[in-house]
């Protein structure tokens, strides 16, 4: 196997070493393998940290030294808050043809971006369910779904929807008023300014937003049609939190 020489992904090491999520945690906390962590939490790892590991395996891997202060890892710079603005409040001649005059009886965002499926891994424990409550001023989901995506990537800003958004990226399902999606805590002002968030209550907010507690839900995230979605426990158990029964009845009869 050639690898490439860059920093790798959790998900992207345990496909090359043919392991869990789980077990690959236990070997960095054994110090069975090296790893760079972010400041965020996140692992890293490079080239020489992977072979290494494939050379030695697991059982003879000697212990590694972990550096104390990692060097800061650089990120796309974020776009100045002109080009936001000017982004934003031009929606008509980006996004018109994503925009529908009449309202459809069901909804998909599948196809607004790529189409990219990635491995999904599952997630053992899920936290409280606290949603965030915002109006953004596009109506569409649409748009707003292609903002995020496109502010996630030009920041280097984690992101992964869930609830309704989360499960109209599998199958169409019946139209539905609110963006469900999770990010980083550190990074709700960015989505603020970004995505022109203002506090609204449960009836008027067209954005919901969910502080994520743990990287992994970013680690374990997937991908369909070009937008980021939650792993497939989470947005069960989070479909259950939204007491949406038999949308989830009917995601679980269909194979999940």
């Amino acid at each position: 196997m050639t690898l490439q020489d860059k920093l790798y992904k959790s998900s992207e090491v345990c496909d090359i070493l043919g392991v869990s999520l789980r077990t690959l945690y236990r070997y960095i906390e054994d110090r069975k393998m090296g790893s760079v962590q972010l400041s965020s939490g996140r692992h890293r790892f490079t080239k020489d940290q992977i072979e290494g590991f494939l050379q030695l395996g697991p059982d003879k891997q000697e212990k590694v030294v972990v550096p104390e202060s990692i060097a800061e890892i650089p990120v796309a710079e974020i776009v100045s808050e002109t080009s936001v603005s000017h982004e934003l409040h031009e929606p008509n001649e980006t996004y018109e043809p994503l925009i529908q005059e009449k309202p459809v009886e069901t909804f998909s965002m599948m196809g607004l971006g790529e189409e990219e499926e990635v491995k999904e891994e599952v997630i053992e424990k899920v936290p409280s369910f606290k949603p965030l409550y915002f109006r953004c001023p596009f109506d569409d989901l649409r748009v707003i779904a292609k903002l995020v995506k496109r502010a996630g990537e030009n920041a280097s800003a984690d992101y992964a929807f869930t609830g309704p958004a989360g499960l109209s990226l599998f199958y169409p399902i019946k139209a539905f008023d609110k963006l469900h999606f999770y990010v980083s805590p550190d990074q709700m002002d960015f989505w603020k300014l970004r995505l022109q968030l203002e506090d609204a209550g449960t009836d008027s907010a067209n954005v919901v937003i969910i502080k994520a507690d743990t990287v992994e839900v970013f680690d374990m995230a997937g991908e369909r049609g070009g937008l980021k979605h939650v792993s497939v426990d989470r947005l069960k158990e989070d479909l259950r939190q939204m007491n949406m029964d038999d949308e989830l009845k009917e995601f679980e009869s269909k194979g999940y």
